[in-house]
């Protein structure tokens, strides 16, 4: 049956025979492979463009005639680009040249495809993509290196993505090698209030590149410090929740003076720091002495005073290391999921329903977390206009 034949070639291809199963003549039913992870689109978009035919002439005809497909205008060249990678090695050689379209979307479509099919070429082409800010297909190139197998070699060429011009590359290398948990960054769990949990995981990222803080909206709660040291520019008196919450220096000093004296709170918590924001970060969230009080903020507030300060341009550092002038530091919020259509079908939330005026700003909530979750990285999609 039609259905049989799916089975045997999808288990065929990915060489493993739980992946397909076929019950009946309309019904297959597919299983994610282990080594696509969580990326199930990516599979279903390799499994869905597989052809039947598997012979060695079949296959050089068939990436051929693909090719001629992908320079016709309004061409789909993601479901070109699956079915290159379907086809395999056979289609390597026909594909090489195609990497070095003078069309970026042409020359993206078929070094994507490459890459995942495992020609070395095709990580020297997406590298020099990544690095070219004139490039469209920039940030695709940084996030299907990020797709690429856990290896020395794609992780330095993130590392050095960090220090690229453009935030959104910088952002998304770091992320990726977030998630591989690599030794360039040094990352530390801020403690949450269980046992054996963080709040929230405080990255320090080494970077030639322009300063910036970056915190997450989904997943692991994370905040990362890109690059330079930033730190609060001094003198300063920032305060938060009617004023229960000020940060301080005195005159002429250059240590800061937390203090804080909340609702809950029987006595009133002070608290020193260096103007390091990374520092100060950690004992907002409750880092410090185990002998003495610290303080408790949750990871929502810590982003909401962090955005203020920013927005203040209160956290500055140095442009560069060349430039000693310091220079305001942004503060970068990752993008929400596109959720517009949940959010305009949701229930209005009753007014008065909880009093929102004591913190800084409105942020969604975040959870404590094992020390042991890490991040991922999103893919990117093409089209050909």
């Amino acid at each position: 049956s039609t259905s049989r034949i799916l089975e045997a070639r999808i288990n065929q291809h990915f060489q493993d025979t739980s992946v397909a199963r076929a019950f009946d003549e309309g019904l297959l039913q597919l299983f994610t492979p282990v080594s696509f992870g969580e990326d199930w689109e990516h599979f279903l978009g390799v499994a869905t463009h597989l052809y039947i035919p598997n012979s060695t002439g079949f296959n050089i005809a068939t990436a051929k005639r693909l090719v001629d497909e992908a320079h016709k205008p309004a061409a789909p060249l993601l479901d070109i680009s699956y079915a290159w990678e379907g086809i395999g090695p056979d289609a390597v050689a026909i594909i090489a040249p195609v990497m070095n379209d003078p069309a970026p979307e042409i020359a993206f479509a078929a070094a994507r495809a490459a890459a995942f099919i495992g020609d070395s070429s095709a990580i020297q082409v997406l590298t020099q993509m990544a690095q070219n800010s004139h490039n469209p297909f920039q940030l695709a190139a940084v996030q299907t290196l990020g797709e690429m197998p856990d290896s020395p070699e794609i992780n330095q060429i993130l590392r050095t993505l960090i220090n690229n011009e453009e935030t959104l590359v910088r952002v998304e290398a770091y992320r990726i090698l977030a998630g591989r948990q690599d030794t360039s960054i040094y990352t530390r769990l801020v403690p949450g209030n269980e046992p054996a949990t963080a709040k929230f995981v405080l990255d320090i990222v080494p970077s030639t590149g322009k300063p910036l803080i970056y915190a997450t909206r989904r997943g692991v709660p994370r905040i990362a410090v890109i690059g330079g040291k930033p730190a609060l520019s001094l003198p300063v008196l920032f305060t938060a929740f009617k004023n229960r919450l000020s940060i301080s220096t005195a005159p002429n000093g250059r240590q800061l003076t937390i203090y804080y004296r909340g609702p809950q709170t029987p006595t009133a918590i002070n608290v020193k720091s260096e103007p390091d924001i990374a520092e100060l970060i950690a004992r907002l969230g409750g880092d410090g002495p185990v002998d003495q009080a610290n303080l408790n903020f949750s990871y929502c507030d810590i982003v909401a005073m962090l955005q203020k300060l920013a927005d203040s341009q209160q956290i500055t550092a140095y442009a560069s290391a060349t430039d000693p002038t310091p220079a305001p530091t942004p503060f970068i919020l990752q993008p929400l999921s596109n959720n517009t259509q949940q959010i305009d079908e949701a229930p209005l939330i009753p007014e008065k329903s909880r009093d929102q005026t004591d913190t800084p700003t409105s942020l969604p909530s975040a959870t404590t977390l094992p020390s042991d979750q890490i991040g991922a990285a999103p893919t990117g999609t093409m089209d050909r206009q």
